[in-house]
């Protein structure tokens, strides 16, 4: 019998976006946040949204920068220019699913085309992924020597920890399929085939030190200016704190709307905002702005995604060699096989 559980998943997130955006409107309303809203806005620092777009536009070029250079370790070297518009789309793309679902379906899709196969194109996301992840965390704890560990709760260093200890984890077994094999061969028979078959499929060379470290770097980077969003908005709005304190609640926001539990993050984004804010004694209608301002500045990258759908998508060029490295018992070690495109 088919388990129906997946085709609860859109109803669900939409659902809960509708709640938790649904409580935040009801305390507006109830509480006289609109009000509060509503004034502030009149008196917002145009140069800092303009700021934060432009903060924007540096994380995504950072993404693009790292999405390029993984898939070039494993042999896949595309265009800038194709990568960049694909990015773009693909944020347009994202903002009507959970998390970066569609972005990372969509640049998926794209390169699988190119290159004809699935699973490579998906294991660099998946690598990239947890990349972001760890570069995420670790902005989050560099912010607490400046200034940003006295008002967060105990748990969130904790959190941040946690997530470089499991991202680091799993990069290092996905990075390394034979590893993989080699635990996976493990398994009961009807099991370990299947998966075994997969991992071939993949055929990740792994990466390098120097790669996994340039991979760390451009991640936190990027997501330092994701962060830095939020300190950009804040400041728009005259929000009386530091720029650490700032930025770990923009690294906060980020990991929640990462989870792909809300629609892009609605209702997540300005509940974690609320939060943390107001333990600093911001007033609720700031926070909730910082969030929403957060939000919509990005918007302007995605609506440039948009607009390129109606452009003719060019097509990609591409000439590359690729690693390709049997992973399964029955053929040990690599082999190396060039092939141009």
């Amino acid at each position: 019998m088919r388990i129906a559980f997946p085709r609860l998943g859109r109803p669900l997130r939409w659902g809960g976006s509708a709640l938790l955006l649904g409580g935040i409107v009801h305390a507006m309303v109830t509480r006289g946040w609109w009000t509060d809203i509503v004034e502030r806005s009149k008196t917002l620092r145009v140069e800092w949204l303009f700021v934060a777009v432009l903060l924007h536009a540096a994380a995504m070029g950072l993404g693009v920068t790292r999405w390029r250079a993984l898939l070039g370790g494993e042999g896949i070297r595309l265009r800038v220019p194709w990568l960049l518009r694909t990015y773009l789309v693909g944020r347009f793309v994202g903002a009507y699913t959970p998390s970066t679902v569609g972005l990372d379906v969509y640049r998926t899709m794209c390169v699988a085309e190119v290159v004809r196969e699935r699973a490579r194109p998906a294991m660099i996301i998946f690598v990239e992924k947890l990349l972001g992840f760890l570069g995420l965390a670790l902005v989050g704890l560099a912010t607490l020597p400046l200034g940003a560990s006295h008002f967060v709760s105990g748990s969130l260093p904790w959190v941040l920890v946690a997530v470089v200890i499991v991202s680091s984890g799993l990069l290092a077994v996905a990075c390394r399929p034979a590893v993989l094999a080699s635990l996976v061969s493990k398994l009961p028979s009807r099991l370990s085939s299947p998966a075994l078959r997969v991992l071939e499929g993949v055929r990740l060379g792994g990466l390098d030190r120097r790669q996994l470290l340039g991979g760390v770097a451009i991640s936190a980077l990027g997501h330092g200016a994701m962060a830095s969003v939020f300190w950009a908005t804040a400041r728009a709005l005259g929000v009386d704190l530091s720029a650490g304190e700032l930025i770990l609640v923009g690294t906060a926001i980020i990991l929640g709307t990462l989870l792909p539990i809300s629609v892009s993050g609605f209702g997540v984004r300005e509940g974690i905002a609320i939060m943390l804010l107001g333990m600093r004694g911001v007033p609720q209608a700031d926070a909730v702005l910082v969030g929403v301002l957060g939000y919509v500045t990005g918007q302007s990258i995605a609506l440039l995604g948009g607009l390129l759908t109606l452009v003719p998508k060019p097509e990609p060029r591409r000439v590359a060699t690729r690693q390709v490295i049997y992973v399964g018992p029955e053929r040990r070690g690599s082999v190396l096989r060039a092939e141009s495109v």
